[in-house]
């Protein structure tokens, strides 16, 4: 089953780290408040994978043979895309100069999908933005072990609620900035995908009527967002900056998921269904 109107809205959110990413001598990147902090939109995605995996897989992995088929089928949906940008990067490496020293090392990070973590480098490998494809991915083995050992959607929503708390203790306790996308990004991607989780849970459990008046809510509260993450005391290593931060960035992100699902086909969800928005959506999938 597919959301279109999260599909539609993960196209533009898609499109909008597309110009976050532009070099910085494209003044677009920089002088504007929403492109400057488009960076927060990549939470939306984790937030969404693991509200459609748990749709969809919640009662699926019941075995080690299941949670194999399960895992498999991640990687067929991350991996060729990844691995046909590693190959860019090595032809570069061959035609141009490169820091050869390191190169190597950052290579073998990005291959084997270790690059938002410390395991082999404390950087984020050849393909920077790659470091999220390896928290996803983190993030489907850690949710996939979940499913196969804990029966029963309360129990598997206090495994998510702990592995969240767990998540932000250590970046508190290691001082790591909530939108740190280094050594430690996994434990950010870990944060929304189980955000993601729980909202499903959340939304199973409160199914009902949809209103139309309830989709002009999603732009109040990303305008909140965006005013709580341009605030100086936000993304710090302080305590009270990476609570504020990874909470108002995933409790805000998993409401708008709701609400779309909640809401009847307004302005913006006809927007979002927009032919054009729905194929940004569908080319931004395997991103």
């Amino acid at each position: 089953m597919r959301f279109k109107e999260l599909d539609g809205l993960r196209g533009v959110f898609s499109l909008m780290i597309v110009f976050y990413h532009l070099p910085q001598s494209f003044d677009i990147s920089t002088n504007n408040l929403l492109i400057r902090h488009s960076y927060v939109f990549v939470d939306y995605f984790f937030c969404l994978s693991g509200f459609v995996i748990s749709f969809v897989y919640s009662e699926k992995v019941l075995s080690s043979v299941d949670l194999k088929k399960f895992v498999v089928k991640r990687l067929i949906r991350l991996y060729p895309l990844h691995f046909f940008t590693l190959g860019l990067y090595l032809l570069g490496f061959l035609l141009v100069s490169y820091d050869k020293g390191s190169f190597g090392l950052k290579f073998i990070n990005s291959l084997l999908l270790t690059n938002s973590t410390p395991f082999i480098t404390p950087e984020t490998g050849i393909n920077s933005p790659s470091w999220s494809v390896s928290s996803e991915f983190i993030s489907y083995l850690t949710i996939g072990i979940v499913y196969l050992f804990f029966r029963g959607r309360k129990l598997k929503f206090l495994v998510s609620l702990t592995i969240i708390i767990f998540c932000i203790i250590s970046l508190v306790s290691f001082r790591i900035k909530y939108f740190s996308i280094s050594d430690f990004g996994f434990l950010r991607g870990l944060i929304g995908f189980n955000f993601g989780v729980i909202s499903f849970y959340l939304f199973d459990v409160f199914r009902g009527s949809k209103n139309y008046k309830l989709e002009f809510l999603i732009p109040i509260l990303l305008s909140l967002l965006f005013w709580i993450i341009s605030s100086d005391s936000s993304n710090t290593n302080e305590a009270g900056s990476i609570l504020i931060d990874s909470f108002s960035t995933n409790i805000i992100m998993c409401l708008t998921i709701v609400i779309l699902l909640k809401s009847k086909k307004g302005l913006i969800g006809n927007f979002l269904n927009y032919k054009h928005i729905q194929h940004l959506g569908l080319i931004s999938y395997s991103i």
